[in-house]
């Protein structure tokens, strides 16, 4: 008997607690179905497909943003050098031997130099690097500015360019051969002046990495027919002190056998990114001269910001800076680099 009592009880009081829930939640209003809730959902979805429709069909009709259509034209001309690259790249060696991409690419770059009591210069290189991965299996042959070759064997390049760069059109053919851990290249280049010049290098280079810290150094003997026979030689060091910050030490030297000149750069920057597109850069050179005998001959304090406006295509370098240079008493003379690289 008191099972069933039990029974009529829940059968009795449960609707009655159900509703008193519902009107706590919905009011005095009717309890909504399942069958409209699925309803009112299905609507909502409609009218947002409705909207995408007639957004996207607005975004055609205004036709492509600025962004759309400068990423689209640079893919299109990035894509008309890889195809050119890589016929030539097939047409010498016969076949495919490699699944590695091509790397070819065409930079445009312009750079104004401003300096405190001098009016600013403002100079445009076009710099072109041509990748042929099949034929690499042999050796690499690599077309490319000498101005890029100049500034490779430069600290001043590398850290800061306080001036223009000489331009010099010319075409470089290099075989890169790794013995154990040392990266060899051997790059004869040949500069389309008035008359041609020709030039040599032979370059060793290394890394080593450990725990915390890189070794990056480098010997570079090279004959160059305006600044005559000499070397460079670099021995960096490279500190992760974080996530987001590192620390580099540089030292750097370049001998003129013709001048029996010695320049060497010392000091070190210090890193940071900013964000995924920006990183920022203070660094501190000391540069020392053997003419006419060893000495300081400046130092600089610099601040760079890098931001990457769209990656592989377009970024902007600035830098601002404070020069003490020996023949003006050592007294601090400002400037500014800015830089703009365009990648196809």
């Amino acid at each position: 008997m008191g099972v069933i009592v039990s029974k009529q009880l829940k059968k009795f009081f449960l609707p009655l607690l159900f509703q008193a829930v519902a009107s706590v939640c919905y009011g005095t209003e009717e309890v909504p179905s399942v069958e409209a809730e699925v309803a009112d959902t299905a609507r909502v979805v409609e009218e947002n497909t409705e909207q995408q429709t007639a957004q996207a069909e607005l975004a055609a009709q205004e036709g492509p943003s600025f962004k759309e259509s400068f990423i689209q034209s640079n893919q299109a001309i990035g894509a008309w050098f890889d195809g050119v690259a890589e016929g030539v790249d097939l047409f010498i060696v016969g076949k495919k031997l490699t699944n590695r991409p091509n790397e070819t690419y065409f930079q445009i770059t312009n750079s104004t130099f401003v300096r405190q009591y001098e009016g600013p210069h403002n100079v445009t290189n076009f710099s072109a690097s041509l990748r042929l991965p099949n034929v690499e299996e042999y050796w690499q042959l690599i077309f490319e500015t000498s101005d890029q070759q100049k500034e490779s064997g430069s600290v001043a390049s590398d850290y800061l360019k306080q001036d223009p760069t000489e331009k010099s059109l010319g075409a470089s053919l290099g075989l890169f051969r790794r013995l154990g851990a040392v990266r060899v290249a051997v790059q004869p280049r040949l500069e389309l002046q008035n008359p041609l010049r020709l030039s040599h290098s032979l370059k060793f280079e290394s890394i080593a990495d450990y725990e915390g810290y890189k070794i990056h150094p480098k010997l570079d003997l090279f004959a160059d027919a305006s600044r005559g026979v000499g070397s460079f030689m670099a021995c960096n060091f490279n500190f992760l002190l974080s996530r987001i910050h590192s620390l580099t030490l540089i030292n750097e030297g370049e001998y003129l056998e013709k001048l029996h000149q010695l320049k060497v750069s010392n000091g070190f920057s210090v890193g940071q990114a900013t964000s995924e597109r920006s990183s920022f850069a203070f660094g501190m050179l000391f540069n020392s001269i053997n003419r006419p005998s060893y000495h300081l001959e400046n130092y600089v304090a610099s601040a760079t910001t890098t931001y990457l406006i769209y990656k592989n295509i377009l970024d902007l370098q600035f830098t601002p800076y404070l020069s003490f240079p020996k023949e003006e008493s050592f007294t601090g003379r400002s400037g500014l680099n800015f830089q703009v690289n365009l990648t196809f």
